[in-house]
């Protein structure tokens, strides 16, 4: 019976010593905490990557309308999302308005007129999502077409370093 105590003992100990250690959190469970307790550092959780800089994404609204497009941008597979992060929109090859995300994450481009339009993450990180082909210098992007007046919205990324 002793042996077996002591067998059970030296195989549970790894299990106990590595919960006492603070072996961290999946990502899943460290964005849900994340969401909760926003602008905190959650305990056993990596702290999210910090945005990429943004001084090359000077702000720029279109001039030709009154449409606009909107979206949000996330860090790919823990869906929290990201601010400070640059997104361009481009008419024909021609950027025709810029800006960055703000604390939640969420853009709004406007001042577009009627046209069909590439919209793009700028700023330096990979997009995973979406995974449409459009012309954008870092991967993918989103194509859509805007009226004046409309707002095309749910444009989103999903991007990782």
């Amino acid at each position: 019976m002793r042996v077996l105590i002591a067998a059970l003992a030296l195989v549970a100990t790894p299990f106990v010593a590595g919960v006492s250690q603070g072996l961290g959190h999946d990502a899943a469970h460290c964005a849900r905490r994340a969401e909760q307790h926003p602008g905190k550092d959650i305990n056993k959780c990596d702290p999210a990557p910090a945005p990429a800089p943004g001084p090359s994404c000077a702000a720029m609204s279109g001039t030709t309308g009154t449409g606009s497009v909107t979206g949000l941008d996330y860090l790919d597979q823990v869906w929290s999302t990201l601010p400070d992060h640059c997104v361009e929109v481009s008419l024909d090859g021609v950027v025709v308005a810029r800006g960055m995300t703000d604390a939640t994450g969420r853009y709004r481009l406007s001042g577009l007129g009627s046209g069909n339009y590439t919209i793009c993450e700028v700023s330096g990180w990979t997009v995973a999502w979406p995974t449409s082909a459009a012309a954008c210098a870092g991967g993918l992007g989103w194509l859509t077409s805007v009226s004046d007046g409309m707002v095309s919205a749910g444009l989103d990324f999903a991007v990782h370093q």
